[in-house]
């Protein structure tokens, strides 16, 4: 099974992401979906394999480290992104579990507001 180390600088593995959700499919896999930095692309990640709430840092499948900023929402460039995902992947059942998500946050969700800008 593959490791992946774990710095704390960020790297070309790691995107920032705003305007975002937590999606699970088919009942199983969980997938941060939103707009990546810097250039504001719709983004749906690998399954998540494990999150950092109080760095609100998830590490998923592909070993890329999304670093969640600001408040959940969601965007036409994400939204396009996500539905063209869930075709592509035969998605036959959807679950908004964003709110587990924010529920784990030690601080408010509303800190971080300000994406960094630049990483």
């Amino acid at each position: 099974m593959p490791t992946w180390d774990y710095h704390d600088e960020p790297t070309d593995d790691d995107v920032v992401l705003v305007s975002w959700s937590v999606m699970e499919v088919n009942g199983d896999n969980q997938h941060f979906v939103g707009l990546a930095l810097p250039h504001r692309e719709g983004r749906v990640s690998s399954s998540i394999l494990s999150f950092d709430a109080e760095r609100r840092v998830g590490v998923t499948r592909s070993g890329r480290r999304y670093h969640l900023h600001g408040r959940p929402g969601g965007n036409v460039n994400s939204d396009y992104a996500w539905n063209n995902w869930r075709t592509l992947n035969g998605v036959t059942t959807v679950r908004d579990v964003t709110h587990d998500y924010l529920a784990r946050f030690s601080a408010d969700p509303s800190a971080g507001a300000d994406a960094p800008k630049e990483l």
